[in-house]
């Protein structure tokens, strides 16, 4: 079974169960956005897709991530990331 789809993240047991590592402090959350996220994908039946709305809509995505995925991934919209947190 192939482990990296909506529908397998989704599922339980899935890959993003294994996300999860008490030694790091966000990764519980991380691991819940992602199972939320990937079901939020195959309930909308249409995969992931070049809208900035949908995108940022999903379990965990704000801006930069919706921007990464628009510029990186197989859509080629012109996007610039920006990570506006301070660490001063």
């Amino acid at each position: 079974m192939q482990t990296d789809t909506p529908e397998s993240m989704a599922s339980p047991g899935g890959r993003s169960d294994t996300l999860h590592n008490p030694e790091i402090g966000l990764a519980p959350t991380k691991a819940r956005n992602l199972r939320r996220m990937a079901e939020q994908i195959v309930e909308g039946g249409r995969g992931v897709r070049p809208d900035w709305d949908f995108l940022e809509s999903l379990a965990g995505v704000g801006h930069k991530t919706a921007g990464v995925v628009m510029a990186q991934g197989p859509f080629g919209v012109p996007a610039f990331p920006v990570d506006t947190q301070s660490t001063g």
